[in-house]
């Protein structure tokens, strides 16, 4: 189970220098340390499963978090990873809102966590806080749709590499079985090794049983963005 360690006030790093959480002003990251907890989880945790209350959103400084969503009548699920810097949870501020998926930590991760309660009295005491949260659904939405993009018009090396330098963002290691890339990407297997291959002979990765290693940004993006 993660434990919380508690404190008045919490360093935000790297959270205050990284994603969504970069751009909001002084008085509001003033109001995350002095409300967010850090909690420390084990790899292969579940944090929370689809129709679970919510209770609260965590932000990711290392490791992992996997997004699980199985549609209406779907027998497998669409898994999404957030690298260090994505947040999740923020509905949250709706009441009687269940989680509509599970998330999973498949690495030792650092979170920080905002309580229900704290992010509740919040926006009720200062409605325009919403804007904050208005901004960080926009980001995901825009992320979403940029994945879709790529899953309809690249093919499978080129969505490979551009997944691995989302991943490799904050630490060139990637903790990432095949099984799990080919998750993450929504394509088979074999063509995950196919494309590991491919990469590895241009000397962009190095692959170890569960991890890719990033050797070569510049020949990954080159690879990335290619139609």
């Amino acid at each position: 189970m993660p434990r919380p360690r508690n404190a008045d006030r919490v360093d935000l790093q790297p959270l205050d220098q990284i994603g969504w959480l970069a751009g909001r002003n002084e008085r509001f990251l003033e109001w995350v340390r002095r409300n967010g907890r850090w909690v420390h989880v084990p790899g292969g945790h579940t944090l929370f499963r689809a129709g679970d209350e919510t209770d609260g959103m965590y932000g990711i400084a290392s490791g992992a978090v996997d997004v699980e969503f199985v549609g209406d009548g779907m027998e497998s699920f669409l898994t999404l990873r957030l690298e260090p810097g994505g947040w999740i949870g923020q509905g949250t501020l709706v009441p009687g809102l269940p989680r509509p998926f599970n998330l999973l930590v498949p690495i030792e991760s650092r979170l920080l966590k905002i309580p229900a309660t704290a992010l509740r009295a919040l926006v009720a005491s200062e409605p325009q806080a919403w804007s904050e949260f208005y901004e960080l659904c926009i980001r995901q939405i825009l992320g979403l749709l940029s994945i879709l993009n790529e899953s309809q018009v690249l093919p499978p090396k080129a969505r490979l590499a551009r997944l691995l330098l989302r991943l490799s963002a904050a630490n060139s290691k990637v903790e990432a079985a095949q099984e799990g890339l080919a998750a993450l990407l929504g394509i088979s297997k074999s063509s995950v090794r196919r494309a590991l291959a491919e990469l590895t002979q241009v000397g962009a990765i190095e692959t170890r049983y569960g991890r890719v290693t990033v050797l070569d940004r510049s020949t990954l993006s080159s690879v990335a963005a290619a139609p």
